[in-house]
């Protein structure tokens, strides 16, 4: 059962609601640490999974900024949908089509003065939504405009025209939006009792009583921020879990001695002790990065701390790093901002050096 039943019953009403002339944007917003990436995960497999994914940037960590950025978006977008792309160009005389075929693929000439990437794009995603409507996801757009050039974002206003469903996020409400795009605004606040129990059963493998116990014991420090319950399970309870029959289990005396802080730094602390010397080590590098890791060098790294794909697995799910994509390729971050500051301070650096 999902972890958020209340923000789908929210989308499902804006969807309702969407007369499909224009796009549709659904801004989720919440706090840090409320979960928003993990919402709109959710959704695309869920209740969205009848839309056709057709472009998602991070602004988080990426940035638009130039001629050279966007058709390098240009590109992967073209490549993602080759077969659509092809049938897009037969609509054109043989010789247009090659020619725009040819400036997909070409360096951006200084020359050119016209910007037709932004022109062709618009023209193509328009043409991937005649039969299945599509999804695009943007992160921090909104409050990340220092990170796409004012003519780039003039071309994500024109998107609006098109019957597309655009996924914002962000930390606030969007302030009144003069397009004709339909706007429904998600809020993500904290989880409920029930909602940390299925999280916390779901992260820890844990048999139903157990569940009960943990969700009763940790609830009210967590003040139902869905990231600090993820840390919390990795930095209290999971060195508590017994091995069952089919799940695990804990014991109920011992999780009674277990105190529990609601402070961040302590927290921190207690998660950071349960890593290796190697896999500190390893996360400290990461957060002391000013770009995200491609995937592959960071899967390197952890095959050298002895940790591997299965360490990886386990602290996405604890949010202890995330993934992001960026055209294509993979890539880790420490993406939440007290955790990595915390590594950064907490990690010796000699213990980054070969």
């Amino acid at each position: 059962m999902s972890l958020f039943l209340s923000e789908f019953e929210q989308l499902q009403n804006g969807l309702s609601g969407w007369t499909g002339e224009s796009a549709l944007i659904v801004h989720i917003y919440g706090r840090s640490g409320s979960g928003k990436q993990f919402l709109v995960q959710q959704a695309l497999q869920h209740p969205l999974k009848q839309f056709r994914p057709l472009w998602h940037f991070d602004f988080n960590f990426f940035s638009l900024n130039s001629r050279e950025q966007f058709i390098e978006t240009v590109r992967h977008i073209t490549q993602e949908f080759a077969p659509e792309f092809q049938s897009y160009l037969t609509q054109f005389p043989s010789r247009l089509g090659a020619s725009l075929a040819h400036l997909v693929d070409s360096a951006v000439s200084q020359t050119t003065q016209e910007l037709w990437e932004n022109h062709f794009l618009h023209d193509f995603l328009s043409y991937l939504c005649r039969d299945k409507r599509g999804v695009i996801v943007l992160n921090q757009l909104f409050e990340k405009k220092n990170r796409i050039s004012a003519d780039n974002y003039r071309f994500i206003e024109r998107l609006q025209q098109l019957p597309l469903l655009i996924i914002s996020t962000g930390d606030v409400p969007l302030e009144q939006n003069s397009s004709d795009a339909q706007v429904v605004q998600i809020p993500l606040n904290q989880r409920s009792v029930r909602e940390a129990e299925r999280l916390i059963a779901t992260q820890l493998n844990t048999d139903a009583m157990s569940t009960r116990l943990i969700t009763n014991h940790l609830f009210v420090k967590s003040s139902g921020n869905l990231h600090k319950i993820c840390l919390m399970l990795e930095a209290y309870y999971r060195p508590l879990l017994q091995r069952g029959t089919k799940k695990f289990r804990i014991d109920n005396e011992q999780l009674q001695r277990t105190r529990v802080s609601s402070d961040f730094i302590d927290i921190f602390q207690h998660l950071l002790s349960q890593f290796s010397t190697d896999e500190q080590a390893c996360l400290g590098f990461l957060s002391h990065l000013k770009d995200p890791l491609p995937q592959d060098v960071w899967f390197s790294l952890l095959r050298v701390a002895g940790a591997g794909k299965r360490a990886h697995k386990m602290w996405l799910q604890s949010r202890i790093v995330f993934d992001t994509e960026h055209c294509g390729e993979k890539y880790v971050v420490v993406g939440w901002e007290p955790w990595r500051e915390f590594l950064q301070k907490n990690v010796p650096i000699y213990l980054l050096q070969p």
